[in-house]
């Protein structure tokens, strides 16, 4: 509640940006407490805003949070499309942040729904956008679906290799989900 009460101005400004920007934080704050109706919401309002703003990086952003809120909801399918259009509009505007994230999305998704094939093929896509960008972060939750994938394929010996590489950098870096 706090951090919306700090965004109140920019939720009210007159500017379609400024409100648009701060309502993809009230989402992402909305959704981590649970309320997915309400981070529904601000996502809805943050794509309107941010399309009539011209935004694009925004869109896609709220795009892959309201494909987010329907991976966890169950609708697979529906969290993929959204997915895919996140990923068309930041090619589109040369976002590779949010290119290698909506690919990174789209292939957990798949690998939800057993399609590894799929999988496979979005994340060497998404490990190439990572890897132009330098960005470690992106890099390691590729590896790590990617293990996951191998483990549910029974790939053992190759999810056991993944796994063992990730290990320690998930350690040193305190990170509980690595």
């Amino acid at each position: 509640r706090r951090a919306e009460e700090q965004l109140e101005p920019a939720l009210t400004a007159d500017e379609d940006g400024v409100r648009a920007g701060a309502l993809v934080v009230v989402g992402e704050v909305r959704r981590r407490r649970g309320d997915l109706t309400g981070a529904t919401e601000a996502f809805v309002s943050a794509l309107a805003a941010a399309s009539t703003a011209g935004l694009d990086r925004i869109s896609g952003e709220a795009l892959r949070q309201l494909g987010l809120i329907d991976y966890f909801d169950g609708r697979l399918r529906a969290a993929e499309d959204r997915f895919r259009s996140a990923h068309a509009l930041a090619v589109q505007v040369g976002d590779g942040r949010g290119a290698g994230w909506a690919l990174q999305h789209l292939a957990w998704s798949a690998t939800t729904r057993g399609d590894y094939a799929l999988a496979d093929e979005t994340l060497e896509l998404a490990a190439e956008v990572f890897s132009t960008l330098d960005d470690t972060g992106g890099l390691s939750w590729v590896a790590g679906t990617e293990g996951f994938v191998r483990l549910l394929q029974g790939r053992l010996v190759e999810a056991r290799e993944l796994a063992g590489a990730l290990l320690p950098l998930g350690d040193a870096m305190g990170e509980r989900w690595g």
